[in-house]
């Protein structure tokens, strides 16, 4: 891919999202000294998800009332814009790309762990980024203690450095002596490489990264080991604080014979003396030491004039850090040397490009969607019932659907109008009967009832039924009895039986007269 193409890939467009967005857009750059960090959420004391190299362009939307930039992907992050500095008004912007920050996954991690020696391009390198020491190893048994694989800050403050120098974030790694108890003064952790074999070339370079900040810092020393006896040939030495930044060392080695390299940290008078090393190389041809005070050869330049170094064509692009939605991948070159010449400068720019990479989309979850309006009431008044629903929605079409929502699709409750509903009336108890409208003979008698309707209520049905109940009435004199008293003269006595006849019902009602008479 053409530098131009490279370029334009590393730019990221945020987009605005929602309601609490500024509508004006901006334009801001990283810087160029270090990687800036991505949060999870507008907030310095949130989750670092990532880092961003640098200069890199983003053009996008500001957070409202916070001096946040937000990046849009399958979540959210943001980048605090006090680290970021105004485009340059020639920066070539390019169509919106959504981009989402890739997590640290085993993808990183797992390039082969090839060996620390001289290849095909005559060049050994090790960046320890595959969690790996390239084959260096600590040497036990004559030294105190190890030098350790790491990433990000080292564990004391105000010592150590708060990143790799191959990536300036916390993807990557570097070795280091921790200067921290259990360690003494003068306490040496060794470091020994693997053995670099003869080659035609009379001397090779020894490049390295050292990283010495602290107040009680040591000493970092490089030996060239031949013949098999530690440490080897003291050829580089550097002792107390540089500063807290990465510095580029290097020292000539003469190569007519078989070597290896030793590293030797030694502890200072102090727990902040962290001494860290990082992207080691060693490639054919003679260099100057750096910095000039650390010499500690006697290897001579054997040739007049140095010739600069020159880039290779960039190697294949690594694998995807991620298996689906966006990730990064990698691809190197290396600067060359003429194999007979003195080395020169360095070549002008980086040795590796990352860009941005997209396998598919990953599955996304299921979200609702807001609650609809409630339903109209189901009664027009009184009590009834009201309804609302949710749908369970994929939030990216494109991507496969993950998992389903949870919970509940719809929601009821109950509603109540503030008109009364009619009540229907209701019957009251039947009056008593009336009295005979005959004294004998065929009459008739009757009783009601009434519907009643509740008072303040609006009124509904009529009461079903007769409010009038009627009955014919028969009176007669069935029976009529008269009889004297025993034992006494001129009395005697009737008995009258009376029988109403009535419909369903017979009533009969007996009348006795005693009546007596004076005898002369």
């Amino acid at each position: 891919m053409e530098a131009s193409k490279a370029s334009l890939l590393t730019c990221l467009v945020l987009l605005l999202s929602g309601a609490g967005r500024v509508i004006a857009c901006v334009c801001v750059c990283t810087p160029s000294h270090e990687a800036t960090p991505v949060y999870r959420k507008s907030d310095s004391l949130s989750e670092i998800v990532g880092h961003i190299s640098t200069n890199t362009c983003l053009h996008g939307e500001l957070v409202k009332g916070k001096d946040w930039l937000l990046l849009l992907g399958s979540s959210y992050y943001y980048i605090k814009i006090k680290k970021l500095i105004a485009c340059p008004n020639d920066r070539v912007e390019i169509e919106p790309n959504i981009i989402r920050m890739p997590k640290r996954t085993e993808a990183n991690h797992n390039t082969d762990h090839k060996r620390f020696l001289l290849d095909s391009i005559n060049q050994a390198q090790c960046n320890f980024d595959v969690n790996s020491f390239c084959s260096w190893r600590n040497v036990h048994g004559l030294d105190d203690f190890d030098w350790v694989l790491y990433g990000s800050s080292t564990p004391t403050d105000d010592t150590g450095p708060d990143f790799d120098h191959t990536t300036r974030n916390s993807s990557g790694s570097y070795i280091f002596t921790e200067s921290s108890a259990p360690r003494n003064f003068f306490d040496t952790a060794w470091i020994q490489s693997p053995t670099i074999e003869v080659t035609s070339d009379p001397v090779h370079c020894f490049r390295f990264w050292y990283h010495m900040y602290g107040s009680s810092i040591g000493r970092l020393n490089v030996y060239q080991v031949t013949n098999g006896g530690l440490p080897g040939k003291f050829v580089w030495s550097l002792t107390g604080d540089q500063g807290n930044s990465w510095k580029e060392g290097q020292v000539p080695l003469n190569s007519n014979q078989s070597y290896s390299i030793l590293l030797s940290g030694v502890i200072g008078n102090g727990y902040q003396g962290d001494i860290a090393v990082d992207d080691i190389n060693v490639s054919v041809g003679y260099c100057e030491v750096k910095p000039s005070s650390a010499s500690r050869t006697d290897v001579k330049n054997t040739t007049t004039t140095p010739v600069n170094g020159h880039w290779s064509a960039w190697g294949s692009w690594t694998a995807c850090s991620v298996s689906c939605d966006i990730g990064q991948h990698t691809r190197y070159r290396t600067c060359e040397y003429d194999k007979v010449a003195p080395h020169g400068a360095r070549c002008s720019g980086q040795d590796r490009e990352m860009s941005f990479c997209s396998i598919s989309y990953c599955p996304r979850d299921g979200v609702w969607t807001g609650w609809s309006q409630w339903s109209t009431c189901s009664a027009t008044c009184g009590d009834g019932l009201e309804t609302r629903g949710r749908k369970c929605v994929n939030p990216v079409p494109a991507a496969p659907l993950g998992k389903a929502c949870e919970e509940s699709v719809n929601e009821i409750q109950t509603c109540t109008n503030t008109t009364d509903c009619p009540v229907d009336g209701n019957w009251s108890e039947w009056a008593s009967w009336s009295t005979c409208s005959v004294t004998c003979g065929h009459g008739d008698r009757s009783r009601n009832r009434t519907c009643l309707f509740e008072q303040g209520k609006p009124r509904g049905h009529d009461c079903v039924g007769q409010d009038l109940k009627q009955a014919v009435v028969q009176r007669a004199i069935v029976q009529l009895t008269v009889y004297g008293i025993h034992g006494r003269r001129g009395a005697y006595a009737m008995s009258l039986v009376v029988v109403e006849r009535s419909i369903g019902c017979e009533i009969a009602t007996s009348l006795q007269v005693r009546h007596q008479d004076s005898i002369v």
